[in-house]
Formats: structure tokens, C-alpha cells, sequence
């Protein structure tokens, strides 16, 4: 029978007669980290004073080198450089053991490695122990959540808390957008949403979900469009619905400095990094033959073989995934909104505004804006229902709307109303 005691303070045994130890087989062994004291008389008798045993230095990394070639990005900060070096997602690096605390170790297969990263996603610090070993370690950096932070790249032999290490950033996927900027934007979308402007872009319909969103689900919206930005996938936290940007990543090399940049309607300002990401990457998403080009051969922005306007399909599939709306209605016809009544689309309109639902109206903008009859109109735009009212006697319908970035009221005709609009997509 064996027993181990391990006591943390002081242990004092008196006894009046004699004690006896008595090992029958194997050693005894007293060791203080001061002295062993055996009293038997006034003085008293020591023995082998306590000697620390020398610690032995093992083998160690000292030092780790990156040999790839960083790529420049932006500095996320106030000053808006683009000169912040690192690594992309997707690209193999090359590092190397530059030196070691005692020679290098006779087998280099000993020499392992490990990263290591604050994980932002669970706001932890992970570790991916590799399964590459010795001096050399060629890596392709595919880890998303990688993506936005500093990297520690560890070498050991012995101790991998201690040894060679070598700090790196890696960028975010769309390295060229300042983050400190799009924190702001996103923000003040939260506060007042109808600062979302599709600008030039064929964005209205996704423009239109995400006025609601952002003032309705405001966690769930920074959410979604931080992660887009930092590790070119997202999952929105009401529904499930992930949204991941398109392999051959044709969108990650648009900065706000290009001269075709997104534009606002008059091509003129720029699209903001907040709509530019939850827009844009949106849209890209949902087209399946098609890659969104800002540089495609219509002015401010156009899809690649086909018009970028968003179908009521997707509108109303969109209300679902992204804004969480259990109950959505697709009301949209090119014929059947076009034969009733004025008056009786704005009765239905209000009663489902009085009834929770957010709308998006599909108009033609130039007979909406302009409240001019037109011979020929066809459906060219979607816009967030505010408010609306119409009057019989006077046959005009009173409409106000979120769209462009704002919002806006039109005093139409009967005949206009009639003739430039096309249904409606609700959902809450």
C-alpha cells in the first residue's frame, strides 16, 4: 500500500516515546529545500545540506523568419493609408527556424509548429496545432477567422509557449475598405437607416430590405456586414442565412479611390463601404449565371450580361432570410396592378402599413418622380412605403417613400399612380 500527502504549510509531529521508521524494502529519503536536522543533543546534527539540482538547458527555437513577400493593405485607422503590410487569405507563405538557444536539434522533425489568434467570432484565444514539422513551414492561409487579426506563428521544440515566434497581421478580406470607417457608417445606418444609398447601382430592392433591417435588427445588421468585410462570409443570427462572397473574389479588388468606384446616381459621390458590402455582396450572392461589375459597361455599376434589377422573387426572398419576416406577401403583377383602381391599391397599402408589414413598392421612377404620364412604363425601381393616402375628389395619391438614401414625398395623379405602378412586396 502506498500514500502520497502533499501539504502546503507546516507539519509538526510530537511524540513522547520512541519513533520509528522503518522502510523494509527500497530507501527512505528526507529532502529540504533548506536543511535536513536530525536533533539529538544540544547541538544538534545535520546532514546533506539541500542542493537545487542544476537545471539542464534543452534545445530551443530562438527565432522564426517569413521569407513570402507581405501584400499592403489598409491601416484602419484615422489617417486612411493603404500601406499596412500583411497576409491575404488564400496565399501560401513560407517560413523558416532563423536560429536556436543551443544549436539545432539533430533531428528537425522534432521541431513543430502552431498559430495562434484571438478568435473575434467567440472572443477567445484558439490555437491551430499543424501537422508540418521541421525548419521549414509552408502554409496556406484558408482559415477565415484568421482573417483581421494578428497571427502567431510558433516553432518549438520544447515549450511552445516560449520559444521562436514571429507576429503577423492578416488582412481582411476586403483589405482595401478602411474597418474604422465602416464601423462609423454602419452606426449611424443603425441610428438613421435611411442613409443606405444604392447610388448608381441597380441595388434598390436589397436597399430597400436593408432600410428596415438596419433600424429594426441593428446588432444583427453590423453583425452581418462586419463579418462580409472581414472574413468574406457571414451568417445572419435571426435566420440562419449565410451569404459567402464568390471564389474567384472579383469584388475584394474595388478601393474608394478608383475612379469607378460605385457612384451615386449622378456619378458623381462614391458608395459608401457600409452599402457598398451589404448591397452589392448581397446581390452577387443571389445571382447565379452573373458576377455584380462596378465596371461593366453601363454607367455606376451593372451585372455582367443582364439588367441588376431585383426580382420580386428575390426581394421577398431576402425579406425572409435577412430581415426575419415570417409573413411575406408578393403582390407584384405587370398587368393586374395596372387595371384597378388607384384608390384601391392605396386602401390595400394602408391597411397592411396599419398592420405591421413593411412594404417595398415596385414603380417606374421617371412616372413616380416626375409625376408624369407616360405612353410606355415598365417596372425600373423598388422603394420603402412610409406613408400613403389618396383622395377621391381630387384624384391624388399621396406617397411618401424611402429611396436614394433618403426619403421623399410625391404628390401623384390617379392616372400616374395607375400607370407607374406595379405591386408590392410585404412582409413582418
Amino acid at each position: 500500500m502506498s500514500r502520497v500527502r502533499i501539504v502546503g504549510g507546516t507539519i509538526t509531529k510530537t511524540s513522547k516515546g520512541a519513533t520509528t521508521i522503518e522502510v523494509l524494502d527500497g530507501h527512505f529519503k528526507s529532502t529540504a529545500a533548506k536543511e535536513n536536522r536530525w536533533v539529538g543533543d544540544e547541538k544538534g546534527n545535520t546532514y546533506h545540506e539541500y542542493k537545487a539540482p542544476e537545471k539542464k538547458e534543452e534545445e530551443c527555437v530562438k527565432e522564426i523568419e517569413l521569407l513570402t513577400a507581405l501584400d499592403f493593405g489598409s491601416t484602419n485607422d484615422t489617417a486612411n493609408g493603404l500601406n499596412n503590410p500583411g497576409m491575404i487569405f488564400g496565399k501560401t507563405y513560407h517560413f523558416k527556424v532563423k536560429s536556436y538557444k543551443k544549436g539545432a536539434p539533430k533531428n528537425k522533425g522534432d521541431i513543430k509548429w502552431v498559430l495562434k489568434y484571438h478568435n473575434l467570432s467567440e472572443n477567445k484565444w484558439d490555437e491551430i496545432l499543424l501537422s508540418s514539422t521541421g525548419d521549414n513551414l509552408k502554409i496556406k492561409m484558408n482559415e477565415e477567422e484568421l482573417c483581421g487579426r494578428f497571427v502567431y506563428v510558433r516553432a518549438y521544440i520544447n515549450d511552445k509557449e516560449n520559444e521562436g515566434e514571429f507576429k503577423v497581421w492578416q488582412h481582411n478580406r476586403f483589405r482595401l475598405l478602411n474597418r474604422k470607417d465602416l464601423k462609423q457608417e454602419i452606426e449611424d445606418r443603425i441610428i438613421n437607416s435611411s442613409l443606405i444609398d444604392q447610388g448608381g447601382s441597380s441595388m434598390c430592392g436589397i436597399a430597400v430590405v436593408g432600410f428596415n433591417f438596419a433600424r429594426e435588427q441593428g446588432d444583427a445588421y453590423r453583425k452581418f456586414v462586419l463579418d462580409i468585410h472581414r472574413m468574406g462570409k457571414a451568417k445572419n443570427i435571426l435566420t440562419g442565412y449565410e451569404l459567402l462572397i464568390d471564389q474567384d473574389e472579383h469584388l475584394l479588388k474595388y478601393k474608394p479611390t478608383d475612379a469607378k468606384y460605385p457612384l451615386d446616381s449622378n456619378g458623381v459621390k462614391k458608395m459608401t463601404l457600409a452599402d457598398f458590402i451589404f448591397l452589392i455582396c448581397i446581390k452577387d450572392n443571389l445571382n447565379v449565371m452573373f458576377d455584380y461589375d462596378p465596371d461593366g459597361p453601363n454607367a455606376g455599376g451593372t451585372i455582367e450580361g443582364g439588367t441588376g434589377l431585383t426580382l420580386p422573387n428575390e426581394v421577398a426572398s431576402i425579406m425572409k432570410n435577412i430581415a426575419n419576416y415570417k409573413d411575406v406577401i408578393n403582390d407584384t403583377n405587370l398587368v393586374t396592378s395596372r387595371t384597378r383602381g388607384a384608390s384601391i391599391w392605396v386602401k390595400k397599402l394602408q391597411d397592411k402599413l396599419n398592420q405591421g408589414y413593411r412594404i417595398g413598392l415596385l414603380i417606374d421612377s421617371d412616372n413616380f418622380s416626375k409625376n408624369k404620364k407616360s405612353t410606355f412604363t415598365i417596372p425600373t425601381h423598388w422603394v420603402g412605403l412610409i406613408n400613403i393616402n389618396s383622395n377621391d375628389s381630387t384624384q391624388l395619391v399621396n406617397v411618401e417613400v424611402y429611396t436614394w438614401g433618403g426619403t421623399r414625398k410625391w404628390t401623384l395623379s390617379y392616372d400616374v399612380f395607375k400607370d407607374g405602378y406595379f405591386g408590392y412586396i410585404a412582409g413582418k
